[in-house]
């Protein structure tokens, strides 16, 4: 049977093994969202200088012809010529209770 010393060493053990895999798959995803984060934001701009670069040749090419010429969906070049729309943040609601406190007294009501 083991001491009470050998089955501390032994957890002890055990966990290191699983804490250097966790830390390994934290730093991956870690390292991958921080890419992903990059290359969307890079993906944005880039979307963000076709739709200018579509609008400004506008008068000067059309889509169709750009589709023909670039092989690029005309389908693809019209989404593209959107403009590219960021993310408003959203309206914070009040709370129901907070509202009703801070609204205005109900007018009185005249009888004559």
């Amino acid at each position: 049977m083991a001491t009470t010393e050998e089955i501390r060493l032994r957890v002890i053990e055990a966990d290191k093994a699983l804490s250097l895999k966790r830390a390994g798959i934290a730093e991956r995803i870690g390292d991958l969202a921080q890419r992903h984060s990059a290359l969307a934001a890079e993906l944005l701009d880039t979307k963000s200088e076709m739709s200018r670069a579509l609008a400004e040749a506008e008068n000067i090419i059309s889509l169709k012809d750009l589709a023909k010429f670039t092989d690029v969906p005309i389908d693809v070049l019209t989404s593209l010529a959107a403009p590219v729309k960021t993310r408003r943040p959203r309206r914070r609601r009040v709370p129901v209770a907070q509202a009703a406190d801070e609204a205005p007294p109900a007018p009185a009501v005249v009888t004559p």
